[in-house]
């Protein structure tokens, strides 16, 4: 590579790396299925990379690259139609003008939910990393720790309202 690329790459770097959890979980979101949500994302990324000489200064970064995955989401689901989608065309795109038009928060709400985790009790935060972060079924957990799933799923509901009280707390009274 010519070294003339070298701050446009450490550039796109930093503004990726800024948006790459937000831009992974609207792909999730649009597509429901892990797997194809990777490839997608991969996709993605690599559209961003070879695009990233059009992304025009001084514009949001997370809505070009939102606009980008976007597009590759709608052809996915296009191409695959005879996967079932959990909703009509209609919510699609609203959930993408949501994505597109809250981009520049993300990061905010990124520090104060992990703020609002690292308040919670051991045990909830365990639970939370095998769920989300290590994506284990509720009912596998359910097997790990000897737990009903009921059980889980009701330890789920109260540790996310918990999360949700938390990080509205914050927004209100500003960063802890």
């Amino acid at each position: 590579m010519e070294s003339k690329n070298i701050p446009d790459n450490a550039r796109f770097i930093r503004l990726y790396t800024e948006i790459q959890s937000k831009l992974y979980f609207y792909i999730l979101a649009m597509i429901h299925n892990r797997s194809d949500a990777d490839d997608v994302f991969q996709e993605t990324v690599v559209t961003l990379w070879n695009s990233f000489g059009k992304y025009e200064e001084g514009k949001s970064f997370g809505a070009w690259a939102v606009g980008i995955a976007r597009n590759k989401v709608f052809d996915y689901l296009r191409a695959n139609k005879k996967n079932k989608k959990l909703f009509d065309d209609s919510v699609y795109e609203e959930l993408s003008e949501l994505a597109q038009n809250k981009s520049e928060d993300v990061s905010d709400r990124h520090q104060i939910l992990g703020s609002c985790v690292n308040k919670l009790k051991e045990s909830d935060h365990k639970l939370l990393t095998l769920r989300y972060h290590k994506s284990v079924s509720i009912k596998d957990i359910s097997k790990m720790t000897g737990r009903s799933s009921d059980s889980l799923y009701k330890s789920m509901a109260r540790v996310i309202t918990q999360l949700r009280k938390c990080m509205k707390r914050i927004k209100l009274v500003g960063n802890e």
